[in-house]
């Protein structure tokens, strides 16, 4: 499992806290305007499949939105 997972399961059983109520802030980070990879290795992932989108010659990776939708599945 990734770092998220991991830091919420943390949180979760070693402090007793309610997922309802743990803010999460990402950043500062790159967003997909800007972050273009010719071969980005989140293309080998199938979760990351509606994060990335090509842009020319290269691929647009939606850190932001990956990040939101994998903590909104966890709770």
């Amino acid at each position: 499992s990734g770092i998220l997972t991991e830091t919420l399961s943390t949180f979760i059983y070693n402090f007793h806290s309610s997922p309802q109520k743990i803010i999460a802030m990402f950043g500062p980070s790159i967003g997909p305007c800007c972050y273009h990879h010719e071969n980005p290795l989140q293309l080998k992932e199938p979760k990351w499949k509606s994060f990335i989108k090509p842009i020319d010659k290269t691929y647009s990776v939606d850190l932001w939105g990956f990040v939101q939708s994998e903590l909104q599945a966890l709770g």
